[in-house]
């Protein structure tokens, strides 16, 4: 196995079994997967080339070969449906140890997209704040509380959504690259992080989801934003924690190796304890 670590974005529908195995040889640690959307309708809708069997067999083959997955979730865009929705979160609970983000698909100038609203007398405000609105009400009802909770700049969500990708991906590059022991701890801790942050925004998801269906939701609107923000918070010190680990670990091994001594560090209990690995 090569002595450097890559991390790279790819297409759902580029990950073949030939593939997979070719990046594991070069050093790839962590893909960023262009999945967008784990429905049909909705990679049809985003006017995506890769179909759900794609996204299904670049997981299990990048996985495989250990290699971390991150992703993003285009859930909400003008066609968007409840059904497809769901599809999405069901998705998500089904891959618990992956860092994921999840919102709406923005306008670019000069996308499909941006024709797509335009051509259908959904596009609202003004350039380079563009907003849009979506076909099925009760589905734009939904965003707008997203926005109100998830998104509202207190919220934190934005930053623990990047924090638990780019912690995924650091544990990755130190289990690559200095492998042993207090290696393996960090990864198995950045997972069970990783694990617990998902079930949590997931949990948040379901409330958000429920507010939807009352007529008068803004009393629950800021409940969940405030549990959003205090979960966010907490996670997001888990985590900087965990990366201090990582960092101490990387200055440690560097000097070990410079003395020739490499793997002693993780190979002793007393001196794990001693540099806080």
């Amino acid at each position: 196995r090569s002595r450097v670590a890559f991390l790279i974005k790819a297409r759902p529908d580029s990950i073949t079994p030939e593939v997979a195995d070719r990046l594991d040889k070069l050093g790839v640690v962590g893909v960023f997967l262009g999945v967008e959307n784990a429905s049909a309708t909705g990679l049809s809708s985003l006017i995506r080339g890769s179909k759900v069997d794609h996204i299904s067999r670049a997981f299990s083959l990048l996985d495989r070969h250990g290699i971390v997955v991150t992703y993003n979730l285009l859930i909400f865009h003008p066609h968007a449906t409840l059904d497809e929705i769901n599809e999405n979160i069901l998705f998500m609970k089904e891959h618990p140890g992956y860092p994921f983000d999840f919102g709406r698909a923005e306008i670019v100038a000069g996308s499909p997209l941006e024709r797509q609203v335009m051509n259908e007398g959904l596009l609202m405000g003004s350039w380079p704040n563009w907003d849009y609105r979506i076909c099925d009400p009760d589905v734009d009802r939904l965003f707008r509380i997203s926005l109100a909770t998830f998104r509202r700049p207190d919220s934190g969500y934005s930053g623990l959504a990047h924090t638990m990708i780019a912690l995924a991906y650091g544990a990755h590059v130190v289990h690559r690259l200095y492998p042993g022991p207090a290696a393996d701890s960090i990864l198995a801790d950045t997972h069970a992080l990783i694990a617990r942050s998902n079930t949590g925004v997931l949990d948040q998801i379901f409330r958000m989801y429920a507010l939807a269906a009352e007529p008068d939701p803004a009393e629950g609107i800021e409940s969940l934003a405030g549990s959003i923000r205090t979960s966010c918070t907490g996670l997001i010190s888990d985590a900087e924690a965990l990366t201090r680990r990582m960092n101490r670990l990387q200055v440690a091994e560097r000097k070990f190796r410079d003395y020739r001594v490499s793997g002693a560090l993780q190979q002793s209990g007393l001196l794990r304890t001693i540099f806080q690995v």
